[in-house]
């Protein structure tokens, strides 16, 4: 019989020894690559640490730009205000004062007195300081029934940074052209420097024109005021017969009011051409009295000659035969001797 040995303690033990070691090797390469990983970060941070600084601080600053920013947003305000009033002119007033004490100016302003065809109007374009817009609109509502009205506001923040730093690099480069200007050493350097300069400077010129604009425009929102009469205001339809008559007999009037017009701006061509046809009509009267005392042309007195208005059936007459005269004889052409 064959026994079965119970297993060596000393293969278990190796067995271990050799899984320890394995293990002790993947966590020794572990380790070691953690640390060079570790050590090469260290390294790239020291090295790029200035370029971190000032990415940082420029971090830092545009931050701190962007949370200023936002306070100090530039925004161009327009807004549209119709007022109605039975006296235009007075509302225009009182908005140009309430305009001269907040500050601001009045750009346009219209007056338009009531006539036989329209009542009288008023219209003001007048430019309020931003912070002082919401209380001069509340103060020019008051003045007239508020009919409609309207605020917009558009964020021009972009365009004035952009526009800013592009003037500030425009100044820096006619600085440095100025500077290479005076150390020229040649004519031909001089005047390409010059050509250059002159560019630089027209377009700085206009981009500070652009950049006060916008300004002014930040700085000055627009208001546009429109004033009414009642009357200029469209009703509504009449709600009775006669409310009806009386807009038909006002179109009847109309109606014939506007003809009287017309015919009013054409009388004056009726007259010119009235004299027209009547000088043309006048000398082919007299031409044709003249044509009818001039002498007829006489006919001729022989009926019998064929002209050639005869017709085709009628033939024309026949030639009268000669007389033929009788001969005389010997006896008579003979004198007679013996007498």
């Amino acid at each position: 019989m064959e026994r079965t040995l119970p297993p060596h303690p000393i293969s278990h033990s190796s067995s271990r020894r050799r899984r320890s070691i394995v293990f002790a090797t993947f966590f020794l390469a572990a380790a070691t690559a953690l640390t060079g990983c570790t050590t090469m970060g260290t390294s790239n941070s020291t090295e790029s640490s200035p370029e971190i600084r000032r990415a940082d601080s420029g971090t830092g600053e545009s931050g701190a730009m962007s949370s200023g920013t936002e306070a100090d947003r530039s925004v161009v305000s327009t807004a549209y205000v119709t007022l109605i009033s039975p006296n235009p002119a007075d509302v225009t007033e009182q908005v140009v004062v309430i305009t001269t004490d907040a500050g601001g100016r009045v750009d346009t302003r219209t007056d338009s007195p009531a006539t036989t065809d329209s009542p009288a109007s008023g219209s003001l374009i007048v430019r309020i300081p931003s912070d002082r817009l919401e209380k001069a609109l509340d103060e020019i509502k008051s003045t007239g029934e508020l009919r409609h009205s309207s605020l917009n506001a558009t964020d021009v923040t972009d365009q004035v940074t952009d526009l800013d730093a592009r003037v500030t690099a425009l100044r820096a480069s006619v600085a440095r052209l100025l500077a290479l200007i005076d150390g020229a050493s040649t004519t031909a350097d001089l005047i390409e420097l010059e050509t250059a300069l002159s560019e630089r400077q027209a377009e700085l010129d206009s981009l500070e024109a652009q950049r006060d604009s916008l300004g002014d425009a930040v700085e000055y929102a627009t208001v546009d005021v429109e004033i009414t009469s009642p009357g200029a205001v469209g009703g509504a339809a009449p709600g009775d017969f006669w409310g009806g008559i009386v807009i038909g007999f006002s179109a009847l009037v109309s109606f014939f009011s506007g003809l009287l017009v017309v015919l009013g701006i054409l009388l004056p061509w009726l007259i010119l051409l009235g004299l027209i046809a009547g000088g043309a009509l006048l000398i082919l009267r007299r031409r044709r009295r003249r044509t009818g005392n001039s002498p007829a042309l006489k006919q001729p007195s022989d009926t019998n000659l064929y002209s050639p208005g005869q017709g085709a059936d009628t033939a024309p007459p026949r030639p009268s035969l000669p007389v033929e005269t009788p001969r005389s004889t010997s006896s008579e052409q003979k004198p007679d001797t013996a007498e």
